[in-house]
């Protein structure tokens, strides 16, 4: 755990009846959050100051996102951002319809992660690529290899991660089949 998380967890955890962190793990982690201070620069410690430097004093996400030339995902962000920080979007994007019945979904699932998952991996590649031939005359063989194979496993997850998906649909449009055939057996018993 971070220094300034744990600043957080002693502000709450008699409350929550847990444990708190004693005097010596609070002063090492503390030294350890000076010392990366002491060493970057008083900036690193703000939000994403350890990337100080790469487009001026204080960048943010956005900025990041340009320099990585990724700002054409920033849509794909955005949408995921609704359902990770529960705003009123990420709950209309909950509600499913099973048959006749239409629910909020209110805990973990097992659909819809095929594009998220293949995303983030695309995105770890980018940024690996990025690291490893940015600002350098040649990149070695053994780099490219490795960019090289690691394109080949983004690939094939991204497709397994697909045939989960489509797997997973199957399944929900067979049961939902099942339940309108029951259901209009048991209407036709009753006449209706």
């Amino acid at each position: 755990m971070g220094y300034k998380d744990a600043l957080v967890y002693q502000e709450n955890c008699k409350t929550l009846d847990y444990e708190p962190f004693n005097d010596a793990d609070m002063a090492e982690m503390k030294h350890g959050h000076d010392d990366l201070i002491e060493r970057y620069g008083a900036p690193f410690g703000k939000p994403y100051g350890w990337a100080r430097g790469l487009d001026g004093p204080d960048p943010t996400f956005r900025d990041l996102e340009r320099l990585a030339e990724l700002t054409h995902l920033r849509g794909h962000y955005r949408w995921a951002s609704h359902e990770v920080h529960s705003d009123a979007k990420g709950s209309a994007l909950n509600v499913y319809k099973r048959g006749e019945i239409t629910y909020q979904s209110s805990g973990m699932t097992n659909t819809g992660l095929a594009e998220p998952g293949h995303l983030a991996l695309i995105s770890l590649h980018q940024c690996t690529v990025y690291l490893l031939t940015r600002g350098t005359a040649s990149i070695s063989p053994r780099d490219l290899l490795a960019l090289s194979a690691m394109q080949a496993l983004v690939d094939r997850s991204g497709e397994a991660l697909g045939a989960a998906q489509t797997s997973i649909d199957q399944a929900e449009y067979r049961l939902q089949e099942s339940q309108a055939s029951r259901r209009f057996r048991v209407l036709r018993r009753l006449g209706l």
